[in-house]
């Protein structure tokens, strides 16, 4: 039986891409829900119990709207972050870790846009509670939004296992967290006006880099491609 998809839609002005993931990959954020494969706004959100008034993830899964405010000479990044198949890789996956309720594959996940040229300042930073990266396929799909264009910027995610970051480190060295492999800020640059989206692949864990390839990329698909 072929398995379901989840997908993210990005939409510009020329065209749209649409990126496919695994069943049981994408993670809505409040005031969004999940139909039939992609994120929408929840127009009953005013019926939920939840009272809490953080709002900072409300529109990171909608890249139209994230992208409509960038400037002539800015471009636009969506993100796609998933990990490794490799079993025994990631922290939560090695022997003697299965009790560890602090380290378990579930936690936030924290993405960042870096500017090199600022000494390693932040432009963007997202945070993504109760991802769950234990299985395979899982991923998650967060719209970073607007970001200077014709110069190099960096882009960092890890999962924050043991929930311990503070709330301006966009790189881990713990034990318990699951990182990209290196370069663990992985290099890109956009052209003016340019919308992409940039595939990140947690493959190590924070403390130790492995031998396990890099598989991120700047550009999983792009307007000019």
């Amino acid at each position: 039986m072929a398995a379901n998809r989840c997908l993210a839609r990005l939409t510009t002005a020329s065209m749209i891409v649409v990126i496919s993931f695994s069943q049981g990959c994408l993670k809505c954020s409040e005031g969004s829900l999940e139909e039939d494969g992609i994120c929408v706004p929840d127009v009953d959100g005013d019926t939920d119990t939840d009272t809490d008034t953080d709002t900072d993830t409300d529109t990171d899964t909608d890249p139209q709207s994230e992208c409509a405010g960038c400037a002539p000479n800015e471009g636009c990044i969506t993100t796609h972050v998933g990990r490794v198949a490799e079993s025994g890789a990631l922290p939560w996956e090695w022997a003697g870790n299965e009790s560890n309720e602090q380290i378990d594959g579930v936690g936030t996940l924290i993405i960042s846009v870096i500017d090199p040229a600022g000494a390693d300042r932040i432009l963007v930073r997202t945070e993504h509670p109760n991802t769950n990266m234990q299985h395979e396929t899982a991923a998650l799909g967060a719209a970073l939004g607007c970001v200077p264009a014709g110069r190099e910027i960096r882009l960092s995610a890890f999962l924050d296992d043991d929930l311990n970051a503070e709330e301006d480190e966009f790189l881990s060295s713990s034990f318990a967290d699951a990182c990209m492999n290196t370069p663990r800020m992985f290099p890109c640059t956009l052209a003016d006006g340019e919308s992409i989206t940039a595939t990140l692949t947690l493959s190590s864990q924070c403390y130790h880099v492995f031998n396990f390839p890099n598989t991120s990329s700047c550009r999983l698909s792009s307007p000019d491609q």
